[in-house]
């Protein structure tokens, strides 16, 4: 009857052990879940930093094209 109250001592403390592990885990894991949608938050703002600019350059240089092809068919007399 002692083996047997050593053995359930022994496991009770193994069970605390494996209960901590595991908590411990998931709290790590939340911390990696979390800077993962941390990450991807940042990417969109990126992308679409990137669009905007890309837009606005896109522009400016269609208007650019636009008034040099203006002026080049002014010169050349063809209205």
């Amino acid at each position: 009857m002692a083996d047997d109250k050593k053995l359930n001592n022994g496991w009770n403390e193994w069970a605390h052990r494996v209960l901590g592990d595991i908590e411990r885990l998931d709290e790590k894991e939340d911390k990696m879940q979390t800077q993962i949608n941390q990450l991807a938050i940042e990417i969109a703002i990126l992308k679409t930093k990137a669009a905007m600019i890309g837009g606005f350059w896109g522009a400016l240089v269609g208007g650019i094209v636009s008034i040099v092809v203006a002026v080049f068919l002014y010169k050349v007399g063809v209205k």
